[in-house]
């Protein structure tokens, strides 16, 4: 099993508990799905279940807290890429207000802020400008990654 940090345990220990919906202490395969896309992971249903029989390591149709930890150490280590996507997904979802699937600049903005980086109206105007390439006045996911350029 790949090495996690005491702190990532607690964190995935804690992701585990909030996608087991049923509270039974363990993970049927859409539970595992669904709770893969709220982490920000853009998963098809068959990926889905292609990734749940691959977790599911006795092969008993349950994904234990144990079987996720184990997947969790080796996806931190062997696709950073991907984990910094679904942050990224993540953040973009927490800034997205409205839940449109945009970022307004006032959205952007306020993420922004809350993030830790002070922009005047002006700069954050100028930055929704530039990250806009369809000119629709509002940032999908895909302008805003652009900026982190993965």
């Amino acid at each position: 099993m790949a090495h996690l940090t005491a702190k990532e345990r607690q964190l995935y220990s804690h992701v585990f508990l909030s996608m087991d919906v049923d509270g039974n202490g363990w993970l049927d395969s859409p539970e595992l799905a669904e709770g893969c896309r709220r982490l920000g992971f853009t998963i098809t249903d068959e990926q889905a279940a292609a990734s749940f029989n691959a977790i599911d390591t006795n092969h008993d149709g349950r994904v234990t807290l144990d079987e996720f930890l184990a997947v969790m150490g080796h996806i931190e280590q062997s696709n950073p890429k991907a984990k910094k996507e679904a942050k990224l997904r993540r953040s973009f979802r927490e800034m997205d207000v409205d839940e449109d699937g945009l970022l307004s600049e006032k959205e952007l903005m306020d993420g922004l802020r809350d993030a830790g980086y002070n922009l005047s109206r002006d700069q954050a105007k100028r930055l929704c400008n530039d990250l806009d390439k369809n000119g629709d006045g509002k940032i999908d996911f895909e302008e805003f990654i652009s900026m982190f350029q993965l």
